[in-house]
């Protein structure tokens, strides 16, 4: 074997211990990406394949802009953006953010109460308009969750 081959077999070696550490630390994303770059058909977590599907192909914002789900939510006192996203994160602390499948209808209810500009009828992501699955409804939940928290860490730095 020469040494290009003996490349190749390190590197396809080395993804392979990555896309296992990715499966043990239930990296979604990094799972999916090694399974597929792999070529493994022979999935040993399809649920954490399959949301790191989901997130790969909303990566970027695909399904949800946090910045554009701002204006003309909540009361008039809340529309501040720090303030909207402190109270999110109270009512979001009852729900396990492990599990993206529990609790599905109360983190419905709760991304339309608090950005319904997104998620209330008429807008881009009209939870009424279409039938989004527990696991995308937990993903998109859980998103938003880690951005109100980053953008909150960034508001006590500054």
């Amino acid at each position: 074997m020469g040494t290009q081959g003996k490349t190749y077999v390190a590197d396809i070696l080395e993804q392979e211990s990555a896309r296992k550490d990715a499966l043990s630390r239930l990296d979604a994303q990094k799972y999916y990406t090694l399974c597929a770059t792999l070529g493994i058909r022979d999935i040993e977590d399809p649920d954490l394949y399959d949301l790191g599907a989901f997130e790969s192909n909303t990566a970027a914002g695909a399904l949800f802009d946090p910045e554009q789900v701002l204006e003309g939510s909540m009361k008039k006192d809340e529309r501040t953006p720090n303030k909207k996203y402190h109270h999110f994160l109270d009512d979001a602390r009852r729900y396990n953010p492990k599990s993206f499948t529990e609790d599905t209808q109360a983190k419905r209810a709760m991304l339309i109460r608090y950005f319904p500009k997104r998620f209330g009828e008429g807008g881009p992501q009209d939870f009424k308009k279409k039938d989004y699955s527990a696991m995308q409804i937990g993903s998109i939940f859980n998103g938003l969750v880690r951005y109100a928290q980053s953008r909150l860490e960034k508001e006590v730095l500054a």
